[in-house]
């Protein structure tokens, strides 16, 4: 239900920065338990299998738990308190699953916003990044640039500019990637440049606002457009804050 899906979102306030692990132990995260049971006796009921058998029964979208699992993540993460110092690349890591899942991701978005990923070496970004997941790559990027918000930080510019056609130097191929991943970076320049007023930056968001998308393949829905613009408006928005 619903309510059991949100469950992360309060245990996230309700736990802030209250843990401390043992840098040698993988951190863990609880996860979401959707199994139904039947009271009294707590039969537990398996819904795959109460689906094949009855037809009429809508099939469960293969999306569901996507982003619950990637809130139950950031939920973890933000339980981390600010001033346990242990976390660093080596400590990210050492958590680093085998098969990259949602709730790594939203663990690297929370990390972010504790401002742990300043002490994120560049080179594991990229160990992330050509894994091409694409849940992964939002949590790392997003976190990334709220880590080193209002910093203007070359370096994570450039790692976020490689995602948006429009910062890429004329002629450039247009980058092949989830369009999910570029509404991330756009968000992520707003918070890097949060205040500044960066012309350049600011010119480049306006534009995306307004972007039209001639394939298909990069355009799947409306909703996905009116996302696109929103986000640039919010990164416009955030560039530009104070400064009228």
């Amino acid at each position: 239900s619903s309510r059991t899906l949100s469950l992360p979102v309060g245990r996230g306030i309700f736990n802030y920065g209250t843990a401390y692990p043992v840098s040698n132990k993988k951190y863990p995260i609880p996860g979401i338990d959707i199994t139904v049971r039947i009271f009294p006796l707590n039969t537990i009921l398996d819904i795959n299998q109460l689906i094949e058998s009855n037809p009429n029964l809508p099939p469960v979208p293969p999306d569901l738990m996507e982003w619950p699992d990637f809130h139950d993540g950031v939920a973890a993460g933000l339980q981390i308190s600010t001033d346990y110092n242990d976390v660093d690349s080596s400590w990210i890591l050492y958590n680093r699953p085998e098969e990259l899942n949602n709730q790594h991701a939203g663990l690297l978005l929370a990390l972010g916003l504790n401002g742990h990923l300043k002490k994120m070496v560049t080179w594991n970004s990229f160990i992330y990044l050509t894994e091409k997941h694409v849940m992964t790559s939002i949590g790392l990027l997003l976190g990334l640039a709220v880590a080193n918000i209002g910093t203007m930080d070359v370096v994570i510019t450039r790692l976020l500019s490689i995602h948006i056609p429009a910062l890429l130097p004329p002629q450039s191929a247009e980058p092949n990637m989830p369009i999910n991943t570029r509404i991330a970076c756009i968000m992520g320049i707003g918070w890097l440049f949060i205040g500044s007023c960066h012309r350049r930056m600011a010119e480049v968001m306006l534009g995306e606002i307004e972007k039209v998308f001639e394939s298909q393949n990069e355009l799947n829905n409306n909703a996905v457009s009116e996302s696109y613009s929103l986000t640039a408006g919010f990164s416009l928005g955030l560039i530009t804050l104070g400064q009228g």
